[in-house]
């Protein structure tokens, strides 16, 4: 029988920052996937791991089924661990957004 999801201290912060950078953002710690969130930047999606920096180096090893589940990913995944490593995951799906998309066929889509 599979134990209930414990969250890191810090995923309600994370899940903040990245809502409030205009990413939609789905909360899939309570499934057994391997991932906490699920991060949305315009036609863009990241799987996301939400370790706490502030614990011990041992206290942030993924567990089994976070490691089986980042090991069998094949698209984009990130850990993230503070507010700043979240800015910079979306300042990455930005500069890759907007490197894809440009000019008027970005324009008509919306994005």
């Amino acid at each position: 029988m599979r134990r209930a999801a414990r969250r890191d201290a810090n995923h309600s912060e994370i899940k903040g920052v990245f809502e409030s950078l205009d990413c939609s953002v789905l909360d899939i710690a309570s499934t057994p996937c391997g991932f906490d969130l699920v991060v949305g930047y315009k036609t863009q999606a990241i799987l996301v791991e939400v370790k706490d920096g502030e614990k011990p180096l041992s206290a942030q090893k993924l567990t089994q089924n976070e490691f089986s589940a980042h090991l069998n990913w094949r698209g984009p995944k990130a850990i993230v661990k503070n507010n700043d490593e979240a800015l910079l995951v979306v300042k990455l799906l930005r500069a890759r957004h907007f490197s894809v998309m440009e000019g008027d066929l970005a324009d008509r889509l919306g994005a």
